[in-house]
């Protein structure tokens, strides 16, 4: 929190003239519905990108700094114009500034242990623990996983099952899509069965528009992204696997939170994604999905 008074934080302004072209620059990773919207959004992470925690003054500037939202930039003590202090801290005003886009628009790693609570699409649970925060999940204690576990639905009676994710803090971009999904099958005697192949897909999920009598909305496909169907791999073989490329063109409103009870959105920077099973009960295995910004 940038307003809390019991931190000593050190905040990089930038003159007008700067503060302009760093807007005009970065316009393009922060598209929402209006131009108002996107003006405003991306001033908000061009100023906040830059706020580092810990008192510098001036003398302390020639160097490389890491903001409090993990993004590198270097300040050399020539382009200070003025400095004062602020309840909370130090700012600095700068007539020169350069953030690389790759800084701020980063690649963004989705472990599937933690998928969107309401969204698992099953009836009866297997392969579960129990997390502190009593979430219900179905993730497998894996030693080729990328954080120790990953997920795997089965027995879930659903034609198809399906699991939700939603991404926080994407940017107006295409992005490179690629997933690890280890597949398990067994046999009736509980062995693994490396042979038997299944198939799963990755959607990008929109809610709909609403219905005439009830208002209600529901989720439907982005037909602007479906990708193909991805035989996961064998067990213990960790393939990471390339999806496709996902464009997003605008930070919609349709693709944020949807509060149900209110019939309204909680906008956020985000999208649904789901990956679903081919068929009837099929299961549907998941270590991790990987975004990567295609950068200009």
């Amino acid at each position: 929190d940038l307003s809390d008074e019991n931190q000593q934080l050190t905040y990089f302004l930038l003159n007008d003239g700067v503060l302009d072209a760093e807007q005009a620059r970065f316009k393009k990773y922060y598209v929402k519905p209006t131009n108002n919207e996107t003006d405003s959004l991306t001033l908000w992470y061009v100023l906040r990108d830059v706020v580092v925690e810990g008192e510098y003054e001036q003398e302390d500037l020639n160097q490389t700094f890491t903001s409090l939202f993990d993004v590198d930039f270097d300040v050399q003590q020539s382009a200070v114009i003025e400095s004062y202090k602020a309840s909370n801290g130090v700012v600095h005003v700068l007539s020169s500034l350069n953030v690389s886009a790759a800084e701020r628009i980063k690649p963004i790693m989705i472990e599937a242990e933690y998928p969107y609570p309401d969204s698992i699409n099953i009836f009866t649970q297997r392969f579960f623990r129990w997390l502190p925060n009593n979430l219900l999940d179905f993730t497998r204690a894996r030693p080729y996983a990328s954080s120790g576990y990953d997920i795997y639905l089965s027995g879930h009676r659903m034609n198809p099952g399906y699991i939700d994710f939603i991404i926080d803090n994407v940017n107006t971009v295409a992005y490179e899509m690629s997933w690890v999904a280890v597949h398990e099958v067994y046999d009736g005697n509980g062995m693994p069965e490396d042979t038997v192949g299944y198939t799963q897909s990755l959607r990008k999920m929109m809610w709909g528009a609403p219905d005439t009598l009830t208002l209600e909305r529901e989720l439907e496909i982005d037909s602007s992204y479906i990708s193909a169907n991805i035989i996961p791999s064998p067990i213990d073989i960790p393939v990471e696997q390339s999806l496709g490329t996902l464009t997003i063109d605008t930070l919609n409103h349709f693709d944020s939170y949807y509060i149900r009870e209110q019939g309204t959105f909680r906008s956020k920077n985000c999208i649904r994604l789901r990956v679903q099973g081919s068929g009837n009960n099929t299961p549907i295995a998941l270590d991790y999905l990987k975004m990567v910004p295609i950068l200009e």
